[in-house]
């Protein structure tokens, strides 16, 4: 397998890359989008964060084309490839089956590598920005190997990669339930109680949360992006796991996908400011009484 595609120069670091003609001002988008059931709670708000991305950079100068896709464990499924942003519809987005977002994020790579390998080098894109949306944790897939990849685009054809990693809302298994196929560890999960007397438009939220009805994605640390997936800690944001926290750490990776069109290859590009990784960590509703009483959780 061979990805190919970006610019060719010698970097500031003194090493040669690849050289390639490419057409100036035109950048390519390619979209990754977790469709296992660890997204089900964040879809909606995937969903509108993305076209929102899509939307703002409509707005922005230069030329743009995107490549959207979305991975689960039944295979991956292309909406558009290669197709100008004014061209590219609302996103669709029905979560289910288990996590293989690495194995996506390897298909991805090669997919866009071979079209682009397919065009003109004078009609291949002068920036490629790769972006990955979806709950990391939730899958344990082949690190190295993605790693290795990612490094490879990166310092060989200059592509950026930025990752929205988001924070689920899935139920951690009580003691005496076993976890499925691709759950998280316990330790991701946090135990944060709702506070006593919070209300909702929908009821009064129970106050005590039992042991299983933990809810994961709270994590309090940006993952080691770079170690495990070859993606820099500047470029990776945890978002949610609240609708608002995802839709946020979307705002803010279109800003990142902006300021990277506006970058030479291989010059580097500005990682995400501490305001906006405090704005995308949101936490998810507390569940109201009657939702609880719903499902036998008590009263």
């Amino acid at each position: 397998m061979t990805a190919r595609g970006g610019a060719g120069a010698e970097s500031r670091s003194g090493l040669r890359h690849h050289a390639a003609v490419t057409k100036p001002g035109l950048s390519l988008l390619a979209v990754l989008l977790d469709r296992s059931s660890s997204a089900c709670t964040a879809a909606g708000a995937i969903r509108s964060g993305v076209d929102a991305l899509l939307a703002d950079q409509r707005e922005r100068p230069g030329e743009l084309l995107v490549t959207l896709a979305s991975r689960g464990a039944a295979g991956q499924e292309t909406a558009c490839a290669l197709s100008p942003v004014a061209d590219v519809g609302p996103v669709a987005l029905k979560p289910r089956g288990d996590s293989a977002l690495h194995e996506g994020i390897v298909t991805l790579i090669d997919d866009v590598g071979t079209e682009l390998a397919g065009l003109e080098e004078s009609e291949r894109p002068e920036r490629v920005v790769l972006m990955v949306v979806g709950d990391t944790v939730a899958d344990a897939g082949e690190t190295e190997r993605v790693r290795e990849l990612v490094e490879r685009q990166r310092h060989d054809y200059a592509w950026e990669f930025v990752l929205v990693d988001v924070a689920s809302g899935a139920r951690v298994p009580a003691a005496d339930e076993p976890a499925g196929p691709g759950a998280p560890d316990r330790g991701d999960a946090v135990g944060g109680e709702p506070v006593a007397g919070q209300t909702r438009t929908d009821g009064p939220v129970e106050a005590d949360a039992t042991a299983g009805d933990l809810l994961v994605g709270e994590r309090t640390d940006v993952p080691a992006a770079e170690a495990r997936l070859g993606v820099p800690a500047t470029a990776a944001i945890l978002a949610g796991p609240g609708p608002d926290g995802v839709r946020a750490g979307l705002a803010a990776a279109s800003a990142f996908v902006s300021r990277a069109r506006e970058t030479r290859p291989w010059e580097p590009v500005e990682g995400f400011a501490d305001e906006e990784r405090a704005a995308a960590s949101v936490p998810a509703p507390a569940r109201p009484v009657w939702w609880r009483r719903l499902f036998g959780l008590g009263a």
